[in-house]
């Protein structure tokens, strides 16, 4: 299969792509994607780029749902982005692991981002569990091996330091958010690995949000122990979290 693109300044040779037999066929798919699949955000594409070439390009991975190409409301002209949705969650891994910052396309200067998009963002992050207390020896097929019987993994990853040397701690992801309430259930605090001191840590990875009000609650900490030493002892001071902001609030009497 030939991806010819057309740009403003002229028509670039594209190498012949080859997908697996029956793999691009808009025949060999359902009437409607599967439930757990990926919308792809697709960024750093040629504005000349039509619908029909973005989607070639990418049925190489698999059958192909849904294109939308981003164009500026005022002149309709593509924005160079697109989101891009497979049939099936395998098609969209395979194309995120081979073309995301791997692939520049002529024309463009940097290479093709392709990763799922904001609103799967969310969904990813209720499905990741942050695992601590593992011992340092462990190594990756080891861990997937402990979580992989209570569902289908998308990864395991083991946190290490700059010289390599394992963190003692992982993140681990499945494909589905059964699957991540089924290893904390299972696995947190049931046993105490061979040299650890303490028990199995398997719970829910922080999410973005949880982020910023630990940094958060960390200046206002910081700000707290830089304070005058003169400050009143009628002064109490009360940290507000309403689910979305942390204000100071002094109450004086």
């Amino acid at each position: 299969m030939e991806i010819d693109l057309t740009l403003d300044d002229g028509t670039y040779a594209i190498e012949s792509v080859t997908a697996p037999h029956g793999k691009n066929s808009s025949d060999n798919h359902p009437q409607q994607p599967d439930t757990d699949c990926i919308k792809l955000f697709v960024g750093q594409i040629p504005r000349s780029m039509t619908e029909d070439q973005l989607r070639a390009m990418f049925e190489v991975f698999g059958p192909v749902y849904q294109v939308i190409m981003l164009k500026d409301q005022g002149t309709m002209e593509n924005k160079g982005c697109a989101f891009l949705t497979f049939y099936t969650r395998s098609s969209a891994i395979e194309a995120q692991r081979s073309l995301h910052g791997n692939k520049t396309l002529p024309g463009m200067k940097n290479p093709m981002q392709v990763k799922p998009a904001n609103s799967e963002l969310k969904n990813e992050e209720e499905r990741r569990l942050f695992v601590g207390m593992l011992p340092k020896s462990m190594s990756d097929n080891e861990l997937t091996i402990m979580f992989a019987p209570y569902g289908a993994l998308e990864d395991c990853v083991i946190l290490k330091d700059r010289d390599g040397q394992s963190k003692g701690c992982a993140f681990v992801t499945y494909a589905s958010g059964k699957s991540t309430q089924l290893a904390i259930k299972s696995l947190h605090h049931s046993k105490t690995l061979e040299g650890c001191r303490m028990p199995l840590v398997v719970k829910p990875a922080d999410t973005q949000k949880d982020k910023e009000i630990k940094i958060k609650q960390k200046k206002l900490n910081d700000g707290g122990q830089n304070s005058s030493p003169y400050m009143s002892i009628h002064q109490r001071i009360y940290l507000l979290w309403d689910g979305t902001s942390i204000g100071l609030q002094q109450q004086l009497w």
